[in-house]
């Protein structure tokens, strides 16, 4: 759940999003500090802690590129994650659909450009599937969305016209929201974490990420909460099989 600096500063979130960062702050192995807690304030203040160099990690797929740094492959991979993320929302901004904390499953791919188009969109058609099947309402859309690895703001209508991110908004009574990103991050990254083909030139990579906690609380607006009124694809579940399906 956590992230160095160096990595942070790799993959460049700070630069979009600063103001979504959380730091890790810790209490130092200091027996004089430890003292003056247990007993002076009989509590913790501020001045007890110090940074801990680390970061509440915002999104999942940089610890798969973390694991793919300086590596040379000469096929296409794909890895996939699941965990915490939190991002510090503005006040009003935070509702059951927009949390401080939430679940999400990412799928990272790289390999050469086809391979990381081809995957993107065959990802994109079984969510949009899936989506279709459970009975939700929603639309894709093109994103403008900086997502991590731009170097300035400008950049942002470059990948409109690039159509590098598309999301799934879910469209309910209350509000529309992204539950799924499609990103096309080129070879941004890859350059970035020295990950090659075998003619030592950095790959291309993507990655699809499913907001769990949004998809659960769409469903949840859409059905209710009486599993008599939820669709009966869903009554019948089972672990697996609807992936399989």
């Amino acid at each position: 759940s956590t992230m160095s600096k160096e990595l942070m500063e790799k993959c460049k979130y700070h630069t979009n999003f600063p103001q979504n960062i959380y730091s890790v702050f810790e209490i130092p192995h200091d027996y004089q500090v430890i003292d003056d807690i247990r007993e002076k304030h009989h509590e913790f203040l501020p001045e007890h802690f110090q940074q801990a160099g680390r970061f509440l990690q915002p999104c999942i797929c940089y610890h798969c590129y973390e694991e793919w740094e300086g590596k040379t492959y000469t096929d296409n991979q794909m890895m996939t994650a699941a965990g915490q993320c939190f991002r510090h929302e503005i006040s009003w901004k935070v509702d059951p659909l927009r949390k401080l904390e939430f679940s999400m499953r990412e799928i990272v791919f790289i390999g050469d450009n086809e391979y990381i188009n081809e995957t993107r969109k065959t990802l994109l058609e079984h969510t949009w599937q899936c989506f279709h099947q459970l009975g939700l309402s929603g639309k894709v859309t093109t994103a403008n969305d900086p997502f991590f690895f731009y170097d300035d703001m400008d950049k942002a209508n470059y990948q409109l016209m690039a159509n590098s991110k598309y999301e799934l908004v879910a469209v309910t009574e209350k509000k529309d929201v992204s539950i799924a990103s499609f990103n096309d991050c080129g070879e941004m990254l890859c350059e970035r974490f020295q990950i090659k083909g075998e003619d030592d030139m950095p790959l291309y990579s993507g990655c699809a990420a499913f907001g769990i906690d949004r998809w659960v609380q769409v469903f949840l607006q859409t059905y209710g909460r009486n599993k008599k009124n939820w669709p009966d694809e869903m009554l019948h579940i089972k672990e697996g099989h609807y992936a399989a399906k």
